[in-house]
């Protein structure tokens, strides 16, 4: 893995660290330490690489993080509060910024958009109010 991030500045880098910071988000917030690690680096490296490929970790985080909600919005039923803290988010409300200032619509658009919306049961069988 780490032989693609040996090029400094190089787009395979940043595509590495990208997929990288992706699925270290389902272990927690992935740190720089964590993901630089991970590469076989230090996180000084990590940081001068992708300065270098004019990109920073900070964005590719913000990046990953809202790429999962995206997915998790489109594809499950499972509630923005419960997303939030897969994403280590401390608040729902700090996820519903994050996807409305990037993508310019709250969540809850995004996922009536998918086709799949879904709200709790309401086939008659499901407990009322």
């Amino acid at each position: 893995m780490s032989e693609t991030v040996s090029h400094p500045g190089g787009d395979s880098c940043v595509s590495e660290v990208r997929e990288l910071v992706r699925s270290l988000l389902t272990e927690g917030y992935p740190t720089v330490a964590r993901t630089a690690a991970a590469l076989g680096m230090s996180a000084r490296t990590l940081q001068r690489r992708l300065h270098a490929a004019g990109v920073s970790y900070r964005d590719l985080v913000a990046d990953a993080r809202l790429d999962v909600a995206r997915t998790l919005l489109e594809e499950t039923a499972l509630p923005l509060q419960d997303i939030a803290k897969v994403l280590g988010f401390s608040r729902p409300a700090s996820l519903s910024r994050l996807v409305a200032r990037r993508t310019g619509k709250p969540p809850r658009k995004i996922r009536r958009e998918s086709g799949r919306y879904l709200r709790t049961p309401q086939h008659g069988g499901g407990p009322s109010s």
